[in-house]
């Protein structure tokens, strides 16, 4: 595993990073990148995650964790994966977010302790 060394002073950039890696593609596909895919999208270019819940886009940007409990894996990678998709769904396809969305998504509390950053070595996107 590679360690992510950003130089940014807040968890911004890193928190988008882990966003866009999304769950259904392999391609390095940018927020931005999405939004000018559609046409008459609705979405502000300079920010278009204003649009989402803040509590969909706070879990699509945490970082993916596993741990043991019980006998069985726990973790929040089911919730994360599903907030990703949602979110890429709906700037790759020009649709709305289904109103009924907190039930497609479990929304878990972000951790507060301050985790590694990892990257993949093969393709470099956060882990």
């Amino acid at each position: 595993m590679l360690t992510y060394e950003g130089k940014e002073s807040s968890g911004t950039a890193w928190d988008l990073q882990l966003l866009e890696s999304w769950p259904d593609t392999d391609a390095k596909l940018s927020v931005q990148a999405l939004v000018r895919r559609q046409k008459g999208s609705g979405y502000s270019i300079s920010d278009p995650l204003k649009k989402f819940p803040e509590e969909l886009v706070k879990m699509a940007q945490q970082q993916i964790v596993k741990g043991v409990q019980a006998g069985g894996v726990v973790g929040n990678v089911k919730p994360v994966v599903a907030a990703r998709r949602m979110i890429y769904k709906v700037l790759l396809e020009g649709t709305t977010l289904p109103t009924d969305w907190m039930d497609h998504v479990d929304v878990v509390d972000a951790t507060t302790e301050k985790l590694p950053r990892f990257l993949c070595p093969g393709c470099h996107s956060p882990v």
